[in-house]
């Protein structure tokens, strides 16, 4: 789908006024989870990140691992790893005041960093299990640098969501 097409696409067009709406709003971007079951609404619904994140082969327990989340925004994967019981390390370039939020109501302990994607190195952030880079990709001045950086601090397995068109 081109650019052109996708402007005069319905859904396309009725997701942008819902994300435009909800920035209006101050809606967050994911919906998040806190301990007792509450759910604080987001633009993209706990069911949708739930699916999306099963099409992963990320385990269900983490436990002894590490995870990286590059591209955190409100940090639903990365409450959710550290739920699986991950030591989690989020990463936006920008800080997200529900992110903040939400890890104090659920007393985590995940460490939040605000940082370029340049900024992601071994040296900085050390190693990980896990790398979650969703979203971040076609954002990207030089996408391959991106990556690079990505596989420099992955021990295990990196995750990338790429753009489909």
């Amino acid at each position: 789908m081109g650019v052109d097409s996708a402007a005069r696409n319905p859904e396309f067009q009725r997701l942008i006024r819902l994300q435009t709406e909800a920035f209006a709003r101050n809606t967050p971007y994911h919906s998040l989870e806190l301990n007792d079951g509450t759910v604080i609404p987001g633009l993209i619904s706990v069911e949708l990140l739930r699916t999306r994140l099963d099409r992963y082969p990320l385990p269900q327990d983490l436990r002894g691992k590490r995870v990286l989340d590059i591209g955190a925004a409100s940090g639903w994967n990365s409450f959710e790893c550290e739920r699986r019981g991950a030591e989690v390390v989020a990463v936006d370039y920008v800080e997200y005041d529900e992110l903040l939020a939400v890890k104090r109501l659920r007393g985590s302990r995940l460490e939040y960093v605000i940082a370029e994607m340049e900024e992601i190195t071994p040296e900085r952030f050390g190693l990980f299990d896990y790398v979650l880079f969703f979203g971040v990709f076609y954002h990207l001045r030089h996408p391959l640098l991106g990556l690079e950086n990505v596989c420099s601090v992955t021990r295990g397995v990196a995750f990338v969501l790429l753009p489909l068109w």
